[in-house]
């Protein structure tokens, strides 16, 4: 969120903003990166063959 939208909102929705960051779940990334390189993770990515 840029300052100009900070600034823009009340005290109450700028904690809120900074409580909903800390409880925000973290995405996988790492694993996600791990499985695509993975022998299962090609063979979910391979295209289908259509018949």
């Amino acid at each position: 969120m840029s300052n100009n939208q900070k600034k823009q909102l009340t005290p109450v929705q700028q904690e809120y903003q900074k409580l909903q960051k800390q409880r925000e779940i973290k995405r996988p990334v790492v694993k996600n990166c791990i499985m695509i390189l993975s022998p299962q993770g090609r063979q979910c990515k391979k295209p289908t063959s259509q018949k």
